[in-house]
């Protein structure tokens, strides 16, 4: 937040502990350890432990009333929610 500047709260969750009561964690295989752990990834820098997890790509969108309105959940990295979409789904959001 600060070396960017950002006027927005940042969530981070270094450890995977709540994706992982969500089920949202996958091990990675130990044939890429190796490259995980180089120093331009360092995960075990990152996220504290030596587990090699990394939780699964999302994209959450949480109301006012802090319940989960709308959640884009996919174990294909590279398939990634549309940002149009979220911001046609904020835009619906705003509105009612």
């Amino acid at each position: 937040m600060e070396k960017n500047e950002l006027q927005f709260d940042v969530l981070s969750d270094q450890d995977n502990a709540v994706a992982r009561s969500f089920g949202l964690v996958f091990q990675l295989p130990e044939v890429v350890h190796d490259f995980y752990r180089s120093e331009r990834i360092n995960l075990p820098g990152t996220q504290g432990n030596e587990n090699f997890e990394l939780p699964v790509t999302g994209t959450y969108i949480i109301g006012a009333d802090g319940i989960v309105a709308h959640a884009h959940v996919d174990l294909d990295f590279t398939k990634r929610q549309d940002p149009h979409e979220v911001v046609a789904i904020l835009e619906g959001m705003t509105k009612t």
